[in-house]
């Protein structure tokens, strides 16, 4: 098979190597752990507090919502 002629415009669309997606691929992982961590915290919180579910703040969000 012949190929084509390397012209300027051909060499300056290559692009090297760069090693990005290991570091967003770190970032993501370190997001999610974090998404995670918060989680825990909250599960933690209702635990310890299941009044929270039985708060008589909670009826206005919904009275509220209701008259909408």
């Amino acid at each position: 098979m012949n190929k084509p002629p390397l012209n300027s415009a051909t060499k300056d669309a290559i692009m090297p190597f760069i090693d990005e997606p290991q570091i967003s691929v770190q970032r993501e992982s370190e997001a999610r752990i974090e998404r995670i961590r918060v989680k825990n915290r909250r599960k933690l919180y209702l635990d310890r507090n299941p009044s929270y579910f039985t708060s008589p703040d909670l009826e206005l969000a919904g009275a509220s919502i209701r008259h909408l």
